[in-house]
């Protein structure tokens, strides 16, 4: 069903229960993506879960988990992460000026889920240079000790090497 059909069928059911104003069909909207959302996050805990029962089957029988991860390397400098990788630093280093600690489902959220993978290597990476540090009792990232780095990369004017 293409997104103009689906929008068309949900203004037709909503008009159909009486909620026929701009307001009302907005908080049928904003309900809808509420459930849609948690239907969402259900599915892919449920299959994570799956997931992780099955590595763990596949371990205890003595063989390797077959999952099409690639290693990340937290070590590598700067220059050598991917151009998405690269990007991501900079989103996150505009973040948390904007807000000075955030918690990893808070990035996700306002990031968006469908860059997960980009988000989390690029956060641990950046855990890993001590641009962002985490907080242990909150679980909340903010500004690390090395943090200057980090605002001096989204201006390109200095390289991170270990």
């Amino acid at each position: 069903m293409s997104n103009v059909d689906f929008i068309e069928n949900f203004v037709q059911n909503c008009i159909a229960k009486g909620k026929n104003t701009p307001t009302l069909l907005q908080e049928e909207g904003n309900n809808e993506v509420t459930r849609l959302d948690q239907e969402m996050r259900a599915t892919v805990k449920e299959s994570s879960t799956k997931i992780a029962a099955l590595k763990d089957m596949i371990r205890q029988m003595g063989g390797n988990s077959v999952g099409k991860r690639l290693q990340f390397n937290y070590y590598a400098v700067y220059q050598s992460l991917s151009p998405k990788h690269q990007e991501m630093v900079k989103t996150l280093m505009a973040l948390f000026k904007k807000q000075t600690s955030a918690t990893t489902s808070q990035i996700l959220d306002s990031i968006g889920y469908g860059e997960n993978k980009i988000v989390l290597e690029t956060l641990m990476w950046m855990h890993y240079k001590k641009i962002i540090a985490r907080n242990e009792e909150t679980h909340a990232y903010q500004a690390g000790e090395l943090w200057f780095k980090g605002e001096e990369l989204c201006t390109d004017s200095v390289k991170i090497v270990d």
